[in-house]
């Protein structure tokens, strides 16, 4: 594993609005590299594990008339991922899960990573974990998120005091 790598992260916000209507929206970004040294001389694409995220977060809130009001609430999300990949974990969300768990079940001295041959050294029920990063294959994952909901607030009070009218609708996936 490196000893570190890079993490970038942007943010744009912004909100306003008036008595009748009020908005928010954010905007992020973040990107990061990968965490294990990989043979960059070995393949000509990159098995390294990385990850970039953009977010979106909107709403809005509108007084339609004195009684009834509406709110919509926005949220969005895409994740690219990529990493070092075998057929039996090509959908998991973190490429990284998958290294880091072949490295945690790997005692010190079970095998060197090459025999004296040179050929990729293994053992029973063991994973090597340079050939697993290097000559396993490779991944790019990539996950949409989107969540919204809208209510319909209508106030009744003039009825029934206190007495408010919710519906709301929302889709996740």
């Amino acid at each position: 594993m490196k000893d570190r790598t890079y993490q970038t992260r942007h943010n744009l916000n912004f909100s306003g609005g008036s008595d009748a209507v009020r908005y928010y929206a954010s905007l992020g970004f973040m990107k990061q590299g990968g965490v294990f040294n990989v043979d960059k001389d070995l393949n000509d694409y990159n098995t390294n594990t990385g990850m970039s995220v953009i977010n979106l977060h909107s709403n809005v809130n509108v007084n339609v008339t004195k009684e009834f009001k509406v709110f919509a609430d926005i949220k969005a999300k895409k994740v690219k991922s990529t990493g070092a990949s075998t057929s039996s974990d090509i959908t998991s969300t973190s490429p990284d899960a998958a290294v880091q768990g072949i490295l945690y079940a790997l005692p010190n001295n079970v095998f060197q990573p090459f025999n004296i041959n040179g050929d990729l050294a293994g053992a029973s029920g063991y994973t090597n974990p340079y050939g697993y990063l290097n000559k396993s294959g490779f991944s790019n994952l990539e996950t949409n998120y989107i969540s919204t909901v809208i209510n319909l607030e209508y106030d009744l009070s003039k009825y029934l005091p206190g007495l408010i009218a919710f519906i709301d609708f929302g889709l996740n996936s």
